[in-house]
């Protein structure tokens, strides 16, 4: 049954070769055969490939089902949240670069993909242009 979920998690834009996979039917069941104590979808302390259109590798910092809304916020980590997390992500990605990993919540209805949250590019987006 759907609902809304949030999500508060440690997200990074990957390849399929950064995960030294080949192309997959199902990317999410091969990376928990190939990791079966890192990966685990919707479990806090997990990895998980964002439920999004676009792939991401998310580290599970929070997970609610049955939440309010639908929204996304993101900011960029603080140094000692680098440093606090970088070992973990070093356990899949060894030369992780962690300026590239943002904090993100999200909320969504999940009977379908989530919105990419993930820039902070705002020059895109016409709401921040001057009126």
């Amino acid at each position: 049954m759907s609902s809304y979920t949030r999500e508060k998690v440690l997200r990074i834009p990957v390849t399929l070769c950064e995960l030294h996979m080949e192309d997959s039917e199902d990317l999410s069941y091969d990376l928990e055969e190939k990791y079966p104590m890192l990966f685990e979808y919707a479990q806090p302390k997990c990895f998980q490939i964002a439920p999004t259109e676009e792939l991401f590798l998310d580290y599970v910092l929070e997970y609610e089902w049955d939440a309010n809304g639908e929204y996304g916020k993101i900011r960029e980590l603080y140094p000692s949240e680098k440093e606090r997390y970088k070992p973990i992500f070093q356990q899949i990605l060894p030369d992780v670069n962690m300026d590239l990993v943002h904090l993100v919540e999200f909320c969504w209805y999940n009977c379908s993909e989530a919105p990419s949250y993930y820039s902070m590019d705002k020059s895109k987006d016409k709401f921040y242009e001057e009126v």
